[in-house]
């Protein structure tokens, strides 16, 4: 089997599980507080499917630093959480500093808040969101490639 089935088959696994948990919780919101998902469910699930996906992607490679499940798991919190304090999603970009803003444009946590404001805040359709989705696309492919020419599997084998 050539590798970049073996690790698409485990990415393709892991994106289904975290779009539709995501999904789940904005639905939940929406009905249970009358969260408001915009105007266009369609661009709603596209960038919630491309930020998990980029993400997802990018999990992989941080995985493959770590040689156990053991180690996956802390390492694994500790990226995401520095992730989402720097990307916007615990406080607004606006309230770091000028410099960790600038820093907060390189993150795959930004671009996914972004697409997710422009469409809840914002009320715009999936053309509009099309940088973030670009963004986002592109971090997901460039993750996939640096994560499969880190892959190893069998006796090699990481914590994917």
């Amino acid at each position: 089997m050539p590798l970049a089935s073996l690790l698409g088959g485990k990415l393709l696994a892991r994106w289904i599980i975290g779009t539709a948990q995501l999904l789940l919780l904005l639905l939940f919101g929406h009905f249970v507080y009358g969260l408001q998902l915009g105007d266009s469910p369609a661009a709603m699930i596209v960038v919630t499917a491309t930020a998990v996906a980029s993400m997802t992607c990018f999990a992989a490679v941080v995985a493959a630093f770590v040689r156990t499940r053991e180690q996956a798991v802390p390492v694994g919190l500790a990226v995401a959480f520095i992730l989402a304090s720097l990307g916007g999603l615990l406080w607004p970009l606006y309230n770091l500093p000028q410099s960790m803003q600038q820093a907060a444009r390189g993150l795959i946590t930004t671009w996914s808040m972004f697409g997710i404001q422009d469409v809840m805040l914002r009320e715009r359709s999936l053309a509009e969101v099309s940088t973030e989705l670009l963004v986002l696309a592109a971090y997901g492919f460039t993750s996939f490639f640096i994560a499969l020419r880190l892959f190893r599997y069998g006796e090699e084998a990481r914590a994917i």
